[in-house]
C-alpha cells in the first residue's frame, strides 16, 4: 500500500459514523465537486508560490466546529481545495494539537489575542 493510501487508510479509521455519512452523502458529493470545479488548484500551494492541482475540499475550520457553532458544513465559505500533500499536512497539524481552527481572534488596537475553544 502506498503511503498516500496508508494515510488516509488511517484517517478513515479515525471517522465517526457521523462523518462517514456526511462525507458520503450526496449533497457534499457535490457541493465539493462545485467547488473544485471553481477552485481548481491547491490553495496553500499557490500561497508558498506553486502551481498544484487540487485533489479535494477541505473545511477550514474543521467541519464538527463549524457544526457545533451551528453554521452549516456545506457552506462553501468555509471550503478551500488542497492537493494531498497540504491536506494531510493539515490534518496532521490538527490531531497533533497545532489547529487554530477553532480560536477566536480578538483585535485590541495592535495586538491580537487568541482563545481557543
Amino acid at each position: 500500500m502506498n503511503k498516500n493510501r496508508e494515510r488516509f487508510s488511517q484517517l478513515d479509521r479515525n471517522k465517526t459514523i457521523e462523518d462517514r455519512a456526511f462525507y458520503s452523502s450526496t449533497a457534499w458529493a457535490q457541493a465539493s465537486k462545485h467547488h473544485r470545479i471553481n477552485n481548481p488548484l491547491c490553495i496553500q500551494c499557490k500561497r508558498a508560490g506553486r502551481i498544484t492541482a487540487a485533489t479535494l475540499v477541505h473545511h477550514n475550520p474543521d467541519r464538527r466546529v463549524l457544526m457545533a457553532r451551528g453554521e452549516s458544513p456545506l457552506d462553501p465559505a468555509y471550503f478551500e481545495s488542497l492537493c494531498t500533500p497540504c491536506h494531510n499536512r493539515e490534518l496532521s497539524q490538527r490531531q497533533s494539537g497545532c489547529d487554530n481552527s477553532n480560536s477566536i481572534d480578538i483585535v485590541l488596537g495592535n495586538q491580537i489575542n487568541v482563545f481557543k475553544g
